[in-house]
């Protein structure tokens, strides 16, 4: 019986390092993927602290629209004023962001986040101009966020038009 007693001891000790490696790598993996969870959810929190910039942008150049609507008639190209692009000269809406005549953006305090908009004045007589809105001028706002990472940045842009009063 003796002989039996001190191999099962010996067996004990590896199946309890076996069960003690398999424990470890276990809790090494929860803990990756709670790690992983919290990083993906801070990215996707960042985005929308940008996203939400950017649509504070378009906000505030629709707003800057609005103000000069009588002014923008000429189109606002004219105005000597921060923000607005140079006049599109094809039928086309621009597809990529510049900061070339950007203008800052005033955020609330503490927001941590950056924002500018640029407003193109389009063609008047552009494809996509809606029936009913022909003495218009068609204008893209394009509003740029950025979050608290220089990495995060969402682009938005739309189509304004500016009537007569």
């Amino acid at each position: 019986m003796s002989y039996f007693g001190k191999k099962e001891q010996g067996l004990s000790l590896i199946v309890s390092l076996v069960l003690l490696l398999a424990l470890t790598i276990l809790v090494l993996s929860a803990t990756r993927t709670g790690t992983l969870g919290e990083r993906i959810t801070g990215n996707h929190m960042d985005r929308s602290r940008a996203y939400q910039a950017a649509e504070q942008a378009l906000s505030q150049a629709q707003a800057a629209l609005t103000a000069n609507g009588e002014a923008c008639m000429g189109p606002c190209t004219s105005i000597p004023n921060t923000g607005i692009g140079a006049a599109s000269a094809a039928n086309t809406v621009p597809s990529a962001w510049s900061d070339t005549d950007s203008k800052e953006v005033t955020l609330a305090t503490g927001q941590g986040t950056s924002a500018k908009f640029v407003i193109n004045a389009l063609t008047p007589a552009s494809s996509f101009v809606p029936t009913g809105k022909e003495s218009c001028l068609p204008y893209s706002i394009m509003g740029k966020g950025q979050g608290l990472n220089s990495n995060s940045v969402v682009i938005l842009q739309a189509i304004s038009f500016v009537c007569p009063m």
